[in-house]
């Protein structure tokens, strides 16, 4: 129904703008939230017409606001299409706010009356200066909410960064990164895919046990190959799948079997690239669908970048640090090998013992039998291994000499083999063994 004429705008009688005045500034003061402003309207003191529902609609949002006669008010992104029996459209200019629309709507008894039409345009020229009011409020919570936000999404951003900058083990620094990832956003499952240089880029799952007091996380081998790390390493591009939608794939891929097997329903998995290279990818997962919206995953793949930087720092720890070993353990081996160089005429004797002993040497240096040698500590047992050593055809290889009384039985096989880091209880670094 269209709005009534200028002309016929005037107060009815038997009723001031003082009195209404009055009326709305008592209870918008007693109601408060986004429909209190709709709520001061109902029920409608005489002579207004009885409606059943007001409908608030502001353009510059493009929110409809609706409050019905039994107390329940919805905000809503299309006007009401329901049940009605008339309506009374009136505009209500907000100056610098824009517009915004006035609807008194019953959904049942009379129609209205071209006098009902003109108190309801009255009213909302009443109500200008208060609703003017509500907008401004409403834009600055608005305009609150961003900055709040904003501050949060930097907040995360300055943790998980110095999260990073302060490790260069890779086993702290994807616990306290799936920590912090955690703390925010409440993820069920926050892990890393990572490839391992040393073992022609062979990808380690290191997974967060979050239900954990303390986060802990340790590498395992990956259950098979996933086409989903596959998929997002190579194209470089976040890669988000959800169970519902994709359940051919999860019933296939290994790494989406995993957390399916944890109850998760979504998976995001973001390449962790530093430069040109992509070490591997970030692995966050949930029991909802929903958590991973387009403003969430924004912000994972800025906190992903700061990840890869320091991923890519800690690799090269890692290769630094085998390195040093490696030399260190090639040094200890330079120096024992110039010690074995030392032949029986090094040897020093004058007994007819020690004749025979050396005619001993001499023959088994030339045969592949077992020596063993006894004797007391210090009568010289290494000097004669190093000299059937150094007459043996084994001569220009390694000598390696072990204590094996001084190494426990389970730790033998480690100790002349070597071991990964993580292998077994105890083993905080990769070992080189003997041989």
């Amino acid at each position: 129904m269209a709005m009534s004429d200028e002309a016929m705008f005037a107060p009815p009688q038997g009723i001031t703008i003082e009195a209404v005045n009055g009326m709305l500034a008592e209870r918008l003061a007693q109601k408060h939230g986004k429909a209190s402003l709709l709520r001061a309207f109902i029920p409608m003191p005489p002579p207004f017409s009885p409606v059943q529902l007001i409908e608030l609609h502001v353009l510059k949002s493009n929110f409809y606001y609706r409050y019905h006669d039994d107390g329940s008010d919805v905000t809503a992104t299309t006007e009401y299409q329901g049940e009605m029996v008339d309506y009374s459209r009136h505009a209500v200019l907000l100056g610098s706010s824009g517009m915004a629309e006035l609807r008194f709507i019953r959904t049942h008894g009379s129609r209205f009356t071209p006098q009902d039409c003109t108190l309801f345009n009255w009213l909302a020229r009443i109500i200008t200066p208060v609703l003017q009011s509500w907008l401004n409020d409403e834009e600055q919570q608005v305009a609150l909410r961003l900055l709040e936000k904003d501050r949060d999404h930097h907040r995360v951003l300055v943790d998980i960064t110095n999260a990073v900058l302060s490790h260069l083990d890779l086993d702290d620094l994807i616990a306290d990164v799936a920590r912090e990832i955690h703390h925010f956003f409440g993820l069920a499952s926050v892990s890393m895919v990572l490839g391992d240089h040393r073992k022609n880029e062979k990808f380690s799952l290191w997974c967060s046990d979050l239900s954990a007091s303390h986060c802990a996380c340790l590498p395992r081998n990956m259950p098979g190959d996933s086409v989903l790390l596959t998929q997002t390493l190579q194209t470089r591009q976040p890669t988000l799948t959800h169970r519902a939608d994709d359940l051919f794939l999860w019933q296939r891929d290994p790494l989406l079997l995993l957390l399916a097997s944890n109850g998760c329903e979504s998976a995001l998995l973001i390449p962790l690239t530093f430069g040109n290279h992509t070490p591997g990818a970030l692995l966050l997962a949930h029991t909802s669908s929903t958590l991973f919206s387009e403003e969430n995953c924004q912000l994972l793949q800025h906190i992903a970048d700061r990840i890869a930087i320091a991923v890519g720092n800690a690799d090269a720890w890692r290769s630094m640090t085998d390195l040093q070993e490696s030399l260190q353990q090639e040094n200890h081996q330079l120096s024992e090998q110039l010690l074995s160089n030392l032949g029986v005429g090094d040897i020093i004797y004058q007994s007819q013992a020690m004749e025979d002993l050396l005619q001993q040497v001499d023959i088994v240096a030339k045969s592949d039998s077992t020596v063993l040698i006894c004797g007391e500590t210090g009568t010289g047992k290494e000097v004669i291994a190093r000299a059937i050593h150094q007459l043996s055809p084994r001569r220009d290889k390694p000598l390696v000499k072990i204590n094996c009384a001084a190494i426990p039985a389970s730790l033998l096989e480690s100790e002349l083999f070597g071991h990964d880091k993580g292998a077994f209880t105890g083993a905080i670094n990769t070992h080189r063994g003997r041989f």
